[in-house]
């Protein structure tokens, strides 16, 4: 009877140790370590398909309806890496300020409020209830939408630096003489910088290259007629074409080397140039 009852004993004494939960306090430094990690993996990434987000979403959400209450010790890697996953696509879809980025950051926050959850042995339902909704609305997305938070590998000043060397040549070898110029020719310069320019402010792709080009062409013309003219207004739009020039470089990644940079100023202060100031130049061009 003594053997059956220390049999008992022994017997109760692992099944408590075999319950023991794991509090959010003793596993919060291993998740801030988590966190650091994940966010120097993301800032790697030069690119991050619409496939690799779509893959890595799924996972965060499948691993997410898996969360149970009470967090046991054979449980952490499967919670550390969903957490790693949340982190990471929420990093990366960061770098993005549409509405679908907002949405994966949401479900982000969701899924880390979760594990956190669980950890303090809380009630799930309302939490999962949240990461569900937010999955549905994200499973519906189309291309389009998953296009808005695509990482697309950005074109770096020494990967095209000898292309604007030869763009520079060809455009000054093409521009027409000073004395065939007109005030609409001069003012569109000015508009080709400032329609295009925004389209590259975070960065340079591929795809929207040919904007670069065209704020960088622009900025040489100005620069080309202004140059020498003794006019205050010549030297405003000189200005606007050499920092225009400076600003496609910075969008490359190149750092500005010009002190008195202020490009994105002159360019709301070239709105409101009149015709009156293309006027006064093609009179000094024509001297």
């Amino acid at each position: 009877m003594k053997k059956f009852l220390t049999l008992l004993l022994v017997i109760g004494i692992l099944s408590g140790c075999g319950a023991k939960t794991i509090s959010w306090e003793d596993a919060q430094a291993r998740y801030e370590q988590a966190y650091d990690q994940m966010v120097e993996t993301a800032a790697a990434y030069d690119s991050y398909s619409i496939e690799e987000f779509k893959t890595l979403t799924s996972n965060v959400i499948n691993k997410a309806a898996e969360v149970t209450s009470g967090v046991k010790e054979e449980d952490e890697e499967g919670l550390l890496s969903l957490y790693k996953d949340a982190i990471l696509l929420q990093q990366l879809s960061g770098q993005s300020n549409s509405i679908e980025a907002n949405s994966l950051n949401l479900l982000c926050e969701d899924v880390q409020a979760l594990i956190k959850a669980a950890y303090e042995k809380e009630k799930l339902e309302d939490l999962k209830d949240a990461v569900a909704k937010k999955a549905a609305e994200i499973e519906g997305w189309s291309d389009t939408n998953w296009a808005l938070v695509e990482k697309k590998k950005k074109l770096t000043w020494s990967e095209v630096a000898s292309h604007y060397e030869e763009l520079k040549t060809a455009t000054i070898d093409s521009l027409p003489y000073a004395s065939e110029l007109t005030e609409t020719d001069l003012e569109g310069y000015k508009n080709t910088i400032l329609n295009n320019y925004p389209l590259i402010k975070d960065g340079v792709l591929e795809e929207n290259q040919t904007n670069a080009d065209a704020v960088y062409e622009a900025g040489l013309a100005l620069q080309y007629y202004m140059e020498g003219l003794d006019s205050e207004d010549a030297v405003k739009v000189y200005d606007l074409g050499e920092q225009a020039i400076e600003y496609v470089k910075s969008c490359y990644g190149k750092p500005i080397t010009l002190s008195d940079y202020r490009f994105e100023q002159i360019a709301a202060g070239a709105e409101k140039w009149t015709l009156s100031l293309w006027n006064e130049l093609i009179k000094l061009l024509n001297l």
